[in-house]
């Protein structure tokens, strides 16, 4: 018997890598008509990489926390959860016997914190739980935009654990994302880590780890919206602290770890710290230079 049920919902844990405005994508210039996938990349526009790659991964950690509570919510007895204020003005739909979640939010917009306003339809396909050994969770976008940009793609879970008894371990993939934006640029991305949640007996001291995916030689590559490719190589682990929670959106900001951003023969260092809560990253770039950006300002 097929289970349908509706219900709004208004807390959750948002896990993003950024607290900047998440579509900003790598280059905030609308002026791409000089730029090109060869052209060589001044050296100050370098630490506008580095900060702006983590506002671009904010915006599909985004997407990927929303799909993440309405997994996660069980519907209570009176049919309604515990709420999250994203979804004041979203319809969520959990259909037990195709084991789909449908997040739809309506065509006039559905504001939430931060001034992010939301359109479009989540769909989230799962077979168990996302504990479940071997178990895969897979959200696609439909007409799905934020502030109206629009943001198309497939992102996937896969539970690499053996046993229930391990940390939580899953391998992230996103691909045939698309952004696009209201002046018309366009910019694209696929990402592939894994992802490990190790519990403390506060949960407020969870860690969530991103790592290298083994065999993969990057963990996230794409094209600018100035045509500009780039990869990411993780270095050291990206940890996030759940009692991490820092800007305007209370989002989750990594405490520490290390990865590399490479376009077009230059190397941008990104280091998140020692694990300390703030948003500090100290960047690298090519020559050498190194500064401290604090993503808040």
């Amino acid at each position: 018997m097929k289970m349908i049920s509706n219900f709004k919902m208004k807390s959750s844990i948002t896990l993003t890598l950024g607290v900047c405005t998440a579509f900003l994508l790598v280059f905030t210039s609308c002026d791409n008509e000089s730029d090109t996938v060869d052209s060589p990349i001044a050296a100050s526009q370098e630490l506008e990489i580095a900060q702006n790659e983590a506002e671009t991964e904010s915006l599909y950690e985004d997407v990927d926390d929303l799909s993440s509570v309405a997994f996660n919510n069980e519907v209570a007895s009176n049919g309604r959860v515990q709420e999250d204020a994203r979804f004041l003005c979203a319809d969520i739909v959990r259909d037990t016997a195709s084991q789909t979640i449908t997040i739809t939010f309506p065509e006039e917009g559905c504001p939430g914190p931060g001034g992010r306003v939301r359109r479009g339809t989540i769909i989230v396909d799962y077979d168990g739980s996302r504990f479940r050994p071997g178990s895969t969770i897979t959200w696609t976008l439909q007409n799905f935009s934020v502030n109206g940009v629009q943001i198309e793609g497939t992102r996937t879970l896969e539970n690499l654990n053996a046993s229930t008894d391990e940390a939580p371990m899953h391998r992230i993939t996103i691909s045939d994302a698309r952004i696009s934006y209201l002046n018309g640029d366009v910019a694209t991305r696929n990402a592939n880590r894994v992802r490990t949640w190790e519990r403390a007996l506060n949960p407020l001291n969870d860690q969530i780890i991103m790592s290298a995916s083994e065999g993969s030689e990057f963990s996230a590559e794409g094209i600018t919206r100035r045509g500009i490719e780039y990869r990411v190589i993780i270095i050291e682990p990206i940890v996030y602290q759940r009692g991490c929670k820092l800007g305007p959106n209370r989002t989750f900001f990594p405490v520490s770890g290390v990865k590399q951003i490479s376009a077009n023969g230059r190397i941008i260092t990104v280091d998140y710290g020692d694990g300390t809560c703030d948003t500090i990253i100290t960047v690298t770039t090519s020559d050498g230079t190194t500064q401290e950006i604090d993503l808040s300002a």
